[in-house]
């Protein structure tokens, strides 16, 4: 998106044009940590028993936790919060 490179104009953007400018790199990072999540876990282990030698039961609950990719605004966070 242009805004990334300090392009600015004399109207700013509005939220929703922000949004839809990202979304396709939204969707290619959420892709991503589809494809890359399970070999962080692998790496993990690896590193695991590299370090204790072997490895260890805990080591097979690892998981790749990724923060969203997407920027929520604050009405969609408070959103989220009320509905917890």
């Amino acid at each position: 998106p242009p805004h990334y490179l300090g392009y600015t104009t004399d109207n700013p953007a509005s939220a929703d044009a922000i949004r839809s400018s990202e979304a396709q790199l939204v969707k290619r990072a959420e892709r991503r940590c589809r494809r890359f999540g399970g070999a962080w876990a692998v790496v993990m282990r690896l590193a695991l028993w590299v370090r204790d030698g072997e490895p260890p039961e805990r080591s097979r609950r690892i998981e790749c936790v990724w923060r969203d990719p997407a920027t929520p605004t604050v009405a969609q966070q408070t959103d989220a919060a009320v509905k917890l």
